[in-house]
């Protein structure tokens, strides 16, 4: 599937479950995936690093 795909999917799935009025910030995880960032840069939200990679990162680190 193609991030454009995907985006719209997403999109379409928030506008099905929920009130899109009354949501402010929209924010997806991913895992530094090239393909997830893009659909944020599609899609009007953030783009954060999911907590199990942020974990595994910090676990890295040490």
């Amino acid at each position: 599937m193609e991030p454009e795909e995907f985006a719209d999917l997403l999109e379409a799935s928030i506008n099905e479950e929920y009130d899109t009025e009354k949501i402010v910030v929209k924010v997806l995880n991913g895992d530094k995936a090239k393909w997830i960032k893009k659909c944020a840069d599609i899609a009007p939200m953030y783009y954060q690093l999911d907590r199990f990679h942020v974990f595994k990162a910090i676990i890295r680190q040490k």
